[in-house]
């Protein structure tokens, strides 16, 4: 599996030193002191592989939190949608900042993590963002399925009713 790169079979020592220059130049590049940082992570979402996807999720906790935006944005950029990175992804939901958190229900959505509806259902009803909200609301419109279709129909009710009391 580790020597397969769509769907060709590559030597096993080329797979060995690609995997090398690309924890090299992540390291280099993901340095404080770098200064394309921020457009090397965008372009990280062009790649695959797992340990792109990897530096991608160990950048979700970074001290920046325009870092941690770039990363979702380009991890959802990605496609990829294991277990990791959607619990990873989940997390950011909970950030302070709401960018962190738009980035990350768009990422959510993107990715079609059913395993989010819940926690975007909460964010959809509940952040003071209206943004952030908005975000929740495309994401659970983007995953679809019965789950989340339902959270929309009950919230979507609900919001009628309570307008209707108001009049």
């Amino acid at each position: 599996e580790f020597c397969s790169v769509d769907d060709v079979i590559h030597p096993l020592w080329l797979r060995v030193q690609e995997q090398a220059r690309e924890s090299y130049a992540m390291r280099e590049v993901f340095s404080m002191d770098s200064s394309v940082r921020v457009q090397a992570i965008e372009n990280l979402g062009k790649y695959k592989s797992a340990t792109v996807i990897q530096a991608l999720i160990d950048l979700l906790t970074d001290s920046d939190v325009n870092i941690q935006a770039v990363a979702i944005i380009s991890l959802a950029r990605t496609g990829s949608n294991d277990i990791t990175t959607i619990v990873n992804l989940r997390k950011s939901l909970k950030s302070k900042d709401r960018v962190v958190r738009e980035a990350a229900c768009l990422a959510l959505g993107h990715v079609k993590a059913t395993q989010a509806v819940e926690a975007l259902v909460n964010l959809w009803r509940n952040d003071i963002i209206s943004n952030v909200r908005e975000a929740a609301l495309v994401a659970l419109k983007n995953i679809g399925g019965e789950k989340a279709s339902e959270a929309i129909r009950v919230t979507t009710v609900l919001e009628k009713e309570i307008r209707a009391l108001k009049t």
